[in-house]
């Protein structure tokens, strides 16, 4: 007589953030290495869970994103022991709310301008009496009933400064706590001082150079993007070690320009 085996599936956890913070705080040792997702790709989020990435940012301002898709890739990026990373379209609690209980270890914040903007950010991110962020065990983020939320720490604060504003109110930015990590959003800060696409323009990278100096001074951690090694040395000596490997579009157009080419 044939057995009848039941197995039961086991629910994944989200992977925790605290590898990831404590890393942030290393001078020394390995890189912490990213890229930007605009492609609605599962196959796409496993490459690069597989390929060494430690975290990926799924982007819901100019990707291809929706809540459905944007989940499958959260679970595939956490089966690969990559980070999941949202950048929310702006200080929308529906939609931080609804990124944070897919799973997401953090959100990324663009077009922030002063210090309340960076506050409220702070805010959608965690549960009354902090923040202001709805409570509902019942979702991915919450073991869909089956434990408390938040098994894994607190979702991660991940600004982008990319506004003249916010550069300017820098000093007051960096006395907010829980902010670990800044991403500095050059192509933006380029087309604001009239240097729009010019990377490599002395101003620009006298602007950079001075607000990562700020961010390393305050004791957190600043992400760049990187397109060679030029930059990556230029903002290695700046003290910037989370390095975003610029956008997937971005790298296939490259690759496949490069394979005709060769």
């Amino acid at each position: 007589m044939r057995k009848i085996v039941t197995v039961r599936q086991t629910y994944f956890p989200m992977i925790p953030t605290t590898s990831f913070l404590d890393r942030l705080t290393q001078e020394t040792g390995p890189l912490l290495n990213g890229i930007w997702r605009l492609i609605d790709s599962i196959e796409i989020t496993e490459i690069v869970g597989t390929s060494g990435y430690d975290f990926q940012i799924f982007d819901r301002e100019h990707g291809t994103f929706g809540f459905p898709e944007l989940q499958r890739s959260i679970v595939a990026a956490d089966l690969h022991g990559c980070l999941a990373f949202v950048r929310v379209g702006g200080l929308d609690p529906v939609e931080a709310q609804r990124a944070l209980d897919l799973g997401a270890a953090g959100l990324v914040f663009p077009q922030l301008k002063s210090r309340a903007d960076f506050e409220k950010a702070l805010r959608l991110l965690h549960y009354p009496p902090e923040g202001e962020r709805g409570f509902n065990p019942f979702t991915r983020s919450g073991g869909f009933g089956a434990r408390t939320p938040q098994p894994v720490g607190n979702p991660i604060c991940f600004p982008i400064l990319e506004t003249l504003a916010a550069v300017k109110d820098l000093d007051a930015i960096l006395e907010l706590e829980n902010i670990p990590l800044f991403y500095i959003g050059a192509y933006d800060l380029s087309a604001q001082i009239g240097r729009r696409g010019e990377m490599d323009h002395p101003e620009l990278l006298a602007l950079m150079e001075t607000v990562v100096g700020k961010i390393r001074a305050a004791g957190r951690a600043a992400a760049v993007m990187v397109k060679d090694k030029a930059q990556r040395d230029f903002y290695l000596r700046l003290g910037a070690r989370v390095h975003v490997h610029t956008v997937d579009t971005g790298v296939f157009r490259a690759a496949l320009e490069g394979r005709l080419a060769s």
